[in-house]
């Protein structure tokens, strides 16, 4: 068989990558910066964040959709056009009400979310939409594979932590609607906060981190259960059966709600061997890439690089497995979450919602 043939069979299902926060995404601009030519045929890359700097750093010079979700007003400003956050669920902490949101989310995950409501509220968000609808313009042609939708974020910090949930729905949602043909599978990696530990030099810190991530993956495994169903026929949780969250519609004040399900898997990684961030967002970067080879049949993209115990769980998740001794990897999938290092600490905390969902 020839070569060019034989990388045809190589062909890269529509995938939309999303990186949220600093930590998200360095990983998705790395893997942009991976690809070569047509590569990224059937690619579109998406990076989020609140801190204008680390925005510019990362979309200079690649060929992605960079989106500002914040601007140089302060949070006070951003609750007097934001009823529904002020009321409802922002921290009620006036300490917080000068800082400006252009400087980044300083591990406050409202911050985050609110934010992204006026970037929804502005029409700001418009860059995504583009970036999805650039999938579907490839070659005019109805999707015959389900649409592959990849979110990065750490689960310690504020921006990409506050925003990983409803950001997924709002995906989700958007998919479904405009495209109620195509099928959709959301997987998210989220970095858990031993990356960040040889960076964080105080307890305090690393408590705050720790903080974050525990609240970021109750929220996300209680939507998980939602979306899944528990909530409806596990009598002590159906108190719960109307999760939702609420988003701010385009130029209006009306809300929309969603309790759709946010993953179909959500990865967690971390490992205290493996501590140093750039070294973890390169090797999270370098999991979900592996370079088409002839001789290979597999996919370019591995969506993710597992541990070769995960080939035997059936979950059907990984186009090319890679053992990584040092890396630890958890699937949440459900309401379950499955370790596949006998060595891996990470656990799956009560399934309520935090009082940041309603």
């Amino acid at each position: 068989m020839a070569i060019n043939e034989k990388l045809k069979e190589n062909y890269v299902p529509r995938t939309l990558f999303v990186g949220l926060g600093g930590t998200g995404s360095s990983v998705v601009q790395m893997l942009a910066a991976k690809c070569r030519g047509s590569e990224t045929d059937n690619v579109s890359f998406v990076v989020l964040d609140t801190n204008v700097n680390d925005l510019e750093k990362v979309s200079s010079g690649q060929k992605l959709y960079a989106i500002q979700t914040s601007n140089t007003q302060s949070v006070g400003d951003y609750l007097n056009y934001d009823a529904d956050a002020l009321k409802n669920w922002f921290p009620k902490n006036p300490v917080l009400y000068d800082k400006t949101v252009s400087e980044g989310a300083g591990q406050v995950r409202a911050i985050s979310r609110l934010a992204f409501n006026s970037t929804i509220k502005t029409g700001r968000i418009s860059k995504l939409y583009e970036a999805i609808d650039e999938l579907f313009r490839k070659d005019g042609k109805e999707l015959k594979q389900a649409l592959r939708v990849v979110l990065v974020a750490t689960a310690a910090g504020g921006t990409g932590s506050g925003i990983v949930l409803p950001i997924s729905m709002f995906i989700r949602n958007y998919i479904n609607e405009k495209y109620p043909n195509t099928a959709v599978i959301v997987r998210g990696l989220l970095m858990l906060p031993e990356i960040l530990d040889s960076v964080i030099k105080t307890e305090v810190e690393k408590d705050s981190l720790r903080r974050n991530a525990y609240a970021t993956i109750k929220e996300i495994n209680a939507f998980m259960m939602k979306g899944s169903g528990f909530f409806d026929i596990e009598p002590e949780l159906q108190r719960y059966r109307n999760l939702h969250v609420d988003f701010s519609m385009p130029t209006t004040d009306e809300l929309k709600s969603l309790d759709l399900l946010p993953f179909d898997f959500c990865f967690l990684s971390g490992s205290p061997s493996f501590t140093r961030s750039k070294r973890s967002t390169t090797a999270a970067s370098g999991s979900m890439f592996v370079p088409p080879y002839p001789e290979s049949k597999h996919q370019a993209f591995s969506v993710f690089a597992l541990p070769l115990s995960a080939a035997h769980q059936g979950l059907g998740i990984a186009y090319w497995l890679v053992q990584r001794p040092s890396h630890k990897y958890t699937c949440l999938s459900g309401h379950h979450v499955k370790s596949y290092r006998s060595d891996s600490s990470a656990s799956c905390p009560d399934p309520g919602p935090s009082s940041r969902w309603r």
